[in-house]
């Protein structure tokens, strides 16, 4: 590709001064809000400049952008301007200027251009905030002319005015802009003098004594730092002149607050310095190719790159694609004329290039043209991210890649075989838990067929003893009451043993009776499983002493025998715990259905069971009653709380299969 494209430094400077600015959080904002207009030029170009500015002279910023800054000023102030601009690149110091810029309708229009020398992309340039001085204009032709317009105008122009006595120093009027300014009234402000609202009050005295002495009819300009009422500093753009009115001399200033143009210039400069450390933190240089002339720029940072010091290195792109290694020439070469035949978005490829040494460095070639308003090419730029050590440790990776995927292989291969004996000890696992579920099942069916044919057994027992032997008890009381009521009366001796003998015969019919209850509660069969529950619980507080509060139904729960019975037992265990273990003196007894679920729960008031005893293998209470509630398919939760009790809790699913017990 050729070198000869055509191409301005102005078209390219805009454009990136116009993404530095988009790139910046409000600092675009910031710009474009400013009272002042704002400027920024190369050699005598202007490169990019503020709506405000384009504004002044009635024109739009896309109009000027790009001429030269002479075109815009008056014939006459060109010297003095191309003097200034000398002065400003050579170190001069910054001091405010006034000029005559062409408005798009023929008239001049006095500004005020405050410059500074800035380095932009590696060349001098100048940034200008530039001020309407009309306002000062208007100000001295409304005090010429009238005073009632003096007065309309005077008060509501946006700058501070100020009339000044140079004799005492006093002000003699302010405007409204003043004392929103500085936050007095205005009689406060009309005793002040011009020392008071000053940060530096001998300057301000000193300028005052030469407007007086010199009687200067033009304006001066200079910055001052003020002071407001409640002791706040702002720096200060201040525009004075003097002026005779009833053949006295007064001066007249106009006051303008740079706190904001302060902050944008400081904003400037900072996001100046961020994007230089950026580039060089990223190891980003940035480089420039006139298409047109074929000159080639390259940022510090990038000559560095290539080992150079800054007056070495490639000055044009012959030069430069004779740093890029043989091999990559032809892709690089293949990447930009895509780009510039509009074949591809941008320029993005990884090259080699020589090092100054003679050794290699790997970079991402970022780039992108920039086009006339004919669309013709004139220039291109971009940058070289060096990623030398990102290749270096991509190769260290590769080789370590190769050796871990050797030793992938191998490890893949072991734990293959260690897998093939896991499947089969975790076969081997699963057949030996399902032996174990299968003798859990077996046991808990033992026990549960226990369980049934002890309470068949009891059943038995309790019937014969209530049937057989109390009914044998009962007849032989009967007849040992015919025998005593039957015996001559003086066979007293005879007589009191047979009652003895009687009463003897009762107290065994009571403890058989009593016997036969415990065995099987008949009061379970014949009035049910809730009077069974209000029984029991009697039975307890009269032997125990200790108090039982029930919440039972008032008509009895038809549950079925086999769940009546368990429950039942499980009653009995849980009181039988509360008596050996909680050392409580009241229990308190809640019988439920629910959604098809026979709820019981058992709660005392003791001393609480612990973590420990719920997991004892020995607590065979706790076990049994587990035993039997999930032989039923049910639920058992035991709880305790240190010093304030115990509550077990039993779950059971109303729908069972009745046995013959």
């Amino acid at each position: 590709m050729s070198s000869d494209h055509p191409g301005s430094a102005g078209t390219f400077a805009a454009l990136e001064v116009s993404k530095l600015l988009q790139s910046k959080d409000g600092l675009n904002i910031l710009l474009e809000e400013m009272l002042d207009g704002f400027l920024l030029t190369v050699g005598e170009q202007l490169v990019y400049c503020n709506g405000v500015f384009a504004r002044m002279i009635g024109r739009d910023a896309g109009e000027i952008i790009g001429a030269s800054t002479l075109d815009l000023l008056h014939k006459k102030d060109h010297p003095r301007a191309r003097l200034r601009m000398d002065e400003l690149r050579d170190g001069g110091q910054i001091y405010p200027s006034e000029y005559l810029f062409l408005h798009q309708d023929g008239s001049r229009i006095p500004l005020e251009v405050s410059s500074r020398r800035i380095e932009y992309a590696g060349q001098p340039a100048i940034v200008s905030v530039v001020r309407d001085l009309s306002v000062l204009r208007k100000t001295q032709l409304a005090l010429e002319a009238s005073e009632e317009k003096y007065r309309l105008w005077f008060e509501n122009v946006s700058d501070a005015m100020m009339v000044i006595n140079p004799e005492t120093f006093g002000f003699e009027d302010v405007n409204r802009s003043t004392l929103e300014l500085f936050g007095y009234t205005r009689e406060e402000f009309l005793q002040l003098k011009v020392p008071d609202i000053s940060n530096q009050p001998e300057l301000t005295a000193g300028t005052v004594v030469h407007l007086r002495k010199t009687g200067f009819p033009e304006e001066e300009i200079f910055r001052r730092d003020c002071r407001k009422k409640n002791g706040d500093i702002f720096p200060a753009e201040v525009s004075a002149a003097a002026f005779k009115a009833d053949g006295k001399m007064k001066i007249v200033a106009a006051m303008r607050d740079l706190s904001e143009r302060v902050r944008a210039e400081e904003a400037i400069r900072i996001n100046e310095e961020r994007l230089a450390l950026a580039a060089q933190a990223g190891r980003v240089g940035v480089w420039d190719w006139d298409l047109l002339t074929g000159a080639l720029y390259l940022a510090k940072n990038f000559t560095a790159m290539l080992g150079y010091e800054d007056a070495e290195g490639p000055i044009d792109f012959k030069a430069w694609m004779e740093h890029v290694y043989e091999e990559d020439r032809p892709k690089l070469q293949e990447a930009i004329d895509n780009h510039l035949e509009g074949d591809a978005e941008q320029i993005e490829l990884e090259c080699r290039m020589l090092h100054h040494s003679g050794a290699i460095c790997w970079f991402i070639v970022r780039g992108h043209v920039i086009r006339n308003d004919d669309q013709k090419a004139i220039r291109l730029i971009g940058s070289h991210t060096d990623i030398s050590e990102l290749k270096r440790v991509e190769e260290e990776l590769t080789i370590h890649r190769n050796l871990l995927e050797d030793l992938v292989e191998v490890r893949t291969l072991k734990l293959r075989n260690i897998n093939l004996k896991l499947q089969d000890e975790i076969k081997e696992h699963e057949r030996t838990e399902a032996a174990l579920k299968q003798s859990q099942e077996e046991l808990r069916n033992l026990s549960a067929h226990l369980q049934d044919a002890r309470e068949k057994e009891r059943r038995r027992i309790a019937s014969d003893l209530h049937d057989e032997l109390g009914q044998e008890l009962s007849i032989l009381q009967m007849d040992m009451t015919w025998l005593e009521n039957n015996l001559p009366p003086e066979s007293a001796e005879l007589v009191e043993k047979t009652r003895s003998m009687s009463h003897f015969v009762g107290q065994t019919l009571r403890k058989v009776q009593h016997i036969a209850q415990e065995l099987r509660p008949s009061v379970l069969d014949n009035l049910g499983f809730s009077a069974a529950i209000s029984w029991q619980s009697g039975e307890f507080s009269r032997r125990t002493g200790i108090k039982c509060q029930l919440n039972v139904p008032d008509e009895d729960i038809d549950i079925g025998r086999d769940l009546s019975i368990v429950l039942f037992r499980v009653y009995q265990e849980a009181l039988t715990n509360v008596l050996r273990h909680s050392e409580a003196k009241k229990v308190k007894v809640d019988l439920s259905v629910e959604d098809g679920q026979v709820l019981l729960v058992v709660k005392d008031y003791g001393r609480g069971i612990t973590r420990a005893e719920m997991s004892n293998p020995r607590s065979l209470g706790l076990v049994g009653m587990r035993e039997r509630v999930h032989s039923l398919g049910g639920e058992i939760k035991v709880a305790g709380s240190p010093g304030k009790g115990t509550r077990i809790s039993v779950q059971v699913p109303m729908d069972q299969k009745e046995q013959e017990l």
